[in-house]
């Protein structure tokens, strides 16, 4: 492909760029070295490491090594230390947990070349053995992060058309029980009550904001400078809130959940202590900046930055349907009946694919159009309402 037309090797590395006392920025300093690529750098606890994700081979050429495994590296020396090594899995996008004594990652299965689901799971550094968190979810993990306290991983995944966004449980042993009436449990699980104990507070005035579903645009957004004294007490009532949250919610939680629209696409996201911010894609918007309660209960449009724009629009609307329910509706054949020797695997198979029909804007009952038929997918891949650039 397009590497092959480079016309020199290219390796990417880590650099560290020190910043003294003064205020004065230093020479960047190499971290990583040698004719291997590295991906996934991020920060340990301890400031001093960085977990990267490479490969350490030297039997074989590094265009043709496709192993991954997870290693530290101190940013003062040169060692690599093993962190994770499966053999068949190429491991990326180490992720420490809040606390420092766990590791998340990603990982694909070498047998399954072209076609692999991207697992995610959890490694504490103790010891004991990795567990995947997603095996049985039948999902491609395409990005992941920690929950504040380290209870769930939040993910996103392709899925019938969308990127929703998901949750699944680390295994953490639960905090001690407490009791909870039903009013606490909700104050903890909504991010407004942050919100709310800023104004209780004198910080923060009241907002014309209201709340909105999670495809609509109304609603205003203020923006209000917070003094730092009223983000260290905000950040302490939100992990009291978070901590109430995760001891009465996830003692009952074994199973991956849905926390948004699976209609919708998250394109990015970061999870807080009490609430989780997202982009978000539709039909209707190409991106909005959006937050919602840790259990997605709960959603506030935070942006409007394209409503002048589609203001001006007139967007086609869709409509979705299997394919063999489209067959049906549009020739006017049942599946399963007249299709001869196919007719199973018709059955099979259509009844399965997701179709969406979007008809050009201003046409009326009863008008015919031209068909433009436009197919795509799998098994790797996936159009729909909730891929960016399918609509945009």
């Amino acid at each position: 492909g397009e590497q092959g037309l480079a016309p020199a090797p290219s390796y990417p590395h880590y650099f560290v760029v020190p910043v003294r006392a003064d205020g004065e920025i230093a020479e960047a300093q190499a971290v990583t070295r040698g004719f291997r690529s590295h991906s996934g750098g991020v920060w340990m606890r301890d400031g001093q490491h960085i977990l990267v994700a490479t490969s350490l081979r030297e039997d074989v050429h590094p265009d043709r090594d496709r192993t991954r495994a997870l290693y530290m590296r101190r940013i003062t020396d040169a060692r690599y230390r093993t962190v994770l090594e499966l053999d068949g899995w190429p491991l990326s996008r180490p992720l420490p947990s809040p606390d420092g004594f766990s590791v998340a990652f990603l990982g694909q299965r070498l047998a399954d070349a072209g076609y692999a689901q991207t697992e995610a799971g959890v490694l504490r550094l103790d010891g004991s053995p990795p567990v995947w968190l997603t095996d049985d979810f039948d999902r491609s993990v395409t990005d992941a992060a920690w929950s504040a306290i380290g209870w769930f991983l939040y993910f996103t995944a392709p899925d019938q058309g969308a990127f929703p966004l998901f949750r699944a449980p680390t295994g953490y042993a639960p905090l001690p029980e407490r009791q909870f009436t039903g009013d606490e449990y909700q104050a903890a699980a909504d991010s407004a009550a942050i919100a709310d104990s800023l104004r209780a507070i004198g910080e923060l005035p009241d907002s014309p904001f209201e709340d909105e579903d999670a495809t609509g645009l109304e609603g205003e957004f203020e923006v209000v400078e917070i003094s730092t004294e009223a983000r260290i007490r905000a950040d302490s009532l939100a992990r009291a809130a978070a901590d109430s949250t995760f001891r009465a919610d996830s003692l009952a939680l074994t199973a991956i959940q849905r926390l948004t629209s699976p209609t919708t696409g998250i394109r990015s996201f970061g999870a807080g202590p009490a609430t989780i911010a997202y982009v978000e894609t539709t039909p209707q918007n190409p991106y909005e900046l959006v937050a919602t309660s840790l259990t997605g209960q709960r959603v506030r449009r935070l942006t409007r930055h394209n409503a002048d724009w589609l203001a001006g629009k007139q967007l086609a609307t869709y409509e979705p349907y299997s394919a063999a329910q489209f067959i049906a509706d549009t020739v006017g054949v049942t599946p399963g009946l007249g299709f001869g020797p196919d007719e199973i695997v018709l059955d099979t198979i259509a009844t399965s694919l997701d179709v969406w029909v979007l008809r050009p804007p201003g046409l009326r009952s009863g008008q015919r159009a031209p068909l433009l038929v436009q197919i795509h997918g799998g098994p790797m891949a996936m159009w729909g309402p909730g891929e960016a650039t399918m609509w945009h």
